[in-house]
């Protein structure tokens, strides 16, 4: 795996797993010009050049992250060295807050599983609505 600060083309080229794959969201050229115009990312490459994941973070307030990622379909055999990658990542851009967060669709329970092994809690059930409707659920954890 080579991770590398993310470019727009890389939200094009990514062909994201079905739970994050929303009918109301769609990734292109100028979705990752948006995204990254208020999210600090990187994105983690296969042997191939592929895009496995791209992950960012966007300060909410002074003391207060919300980190997310954007998992490739065919990521799973890289789980562990993408696991393992996040979770240094995280440490590195989260510190100087307080508090990280994330949201977790609250159907999906290998995100819930994820979101355990990083340390998060839920902490609030159906906070927020994705743009095809389906409820998230807030996890937060001490950066």
């Amino acid at each position: 795996m080579m991770a590398r600060a993310a470019v727009a083309e890389d939200f094009a080229g990514i062909e994201i797993q079905p739970m994050q794959a929303l009918r109301g969201f769609n990734l292109n050229l100028a979705t990752g010009i948006m995204i990254l115009k208020v999210s600090h990312a990187l994105t983690l490459l296969d042997a191939e050049n592929r895009v496995m994941a791209i992950a960012g973070v966007i300060e909410k307030q002074p003391d207060v992250v919300s980190v997310w990622v954007l998992l490739a379909a065919d990521a799973g055999r890289h789980m562990l060295a993408i696991t393992r990658f996040l979770k240094w990542a995280m440490r590195e851009n989260t510190r100087g807050y307080e508090i990280i967060e994330t949201l977790v669709r609250a159907d999906f329970a290998p995100g819930r599983r994820w979101a355990g092994m990083f340390g998060f809690e839920c902490v609030e059930r159906g906070i927020s609505q994705d743009p095809d409707g389906n409820l998230e659920d807030l996890y937060r954890r001490a950066a």
